[in-house]
């Protein structure tokens, strides 16, 4: 049965619209594709003209390598830099500087500068572990003990974690004397040594002074326990003088 020809006009019509309606969608497909696809010639563009942070950071790291290699055995971590960043390549070599107020690391900061006109200045986190084979208590040493070498033993330890000043030679430390307890495995710490006595209270010693540029040498006895360099009160035997003078050597003081 052949259909009226109004109806053959309504259905011809709306298959049209539907090609329509296809083409359409088929172009703002295409169009969000392109759009939404990088383009390779700017990204090269945007690249050689931006330092890329991955290449910022390796190179921190490497510098904080280098810079720090001589304290020991290490390891670098550099904190993760802001996404958003972009900063332009430079003409000259970027300049590195470390923050690091006891030289041997740890949480550090760096600054990165960039000298160029126009340039730019940055501060990475970072964090440097310096591990270093350094001379450590074989045992629990108590205050007064003088240390003697069977004391002391060597260790591989993170010096970056201490930060206080400490020996490193065993000649250094023996003979010290134990000022603050130091426990099994510690580092022989500056402010926990001290120089042993050698003069002690109520002890006849030998006490130099000089009168007219003539060295005269007269026995005295010391009011107070004395180690090399310090300085102690000494009664003279002969004139019952008491005179401040200085620990030179075990059993004398000069008071020149």
């Amino acid at each position: 049965m052949e259909l009226p020809s109004f109806y053959k006009t309504f259905f011809a019509a709306k298959a049209s619209i539907g090609r329509q309606r296809q083409l359409f969608a088929a172009l703002f497909i295409s169009l969000v594709f392109l759009c939404s696809s990088p383009d390779k010639t700017q990204a090269s563009v945007v690249n050689h003209h931006f330092y890329p942070l991955a290449e910022l950071k390796q190179d921190t790291a490497n510098f904080l390598t280098s810079y720090y290699q001589h304290l020991g055995s290490l390891e670098v971590s550099v904190g993760n830099l802001d996404r958003r960043l972009r900063l332009n390549r430079c003409n000259d070599p970027v300049e590195f500087t470390p923050r690091d107020s006891s030289g041997t690391g740890g949480n550090i900061s760096v600054q990165v500068k960039c000298q160029t006109q126009g340039g730019w200045t940055l501060h990475i986190p970072a964090q440097v572990s310096v591990f270093r084979s350094i001379p450590v208590a074989m045992r629990d040493l108590a205050r007064g003990e003088q240390i003697s070498a069977s004391d002391i033993q060597w260790e591989t330890i993170n010096i970056s974690l201490l930060r206080q000043s400490y020996l490193l030679e065993t000649k250094e430390i023996i003979g010290l004397e134990v000022k603050r307890n130091i426990g099994l495995g510690s580092p022989f710490l500056s402010a926990s040594l001290d120089a042993p006595k050698v003069i002690y209270r109520g002890e006849t010693v030998d006490l130099e002074s000089s009168v007219g540029g003539i060295n005269v040498s007269a026995s005295g006895t010391a009011l107070a326990d004395g180690r090399l360099g310090q300085k102690i009160r000494v009664r003279n035997n002969q004139s019952d003088r008491v005179v401040t003078g200085t620990v030179v050597a075990s059993g004398k003081v000069s008071a020149r």
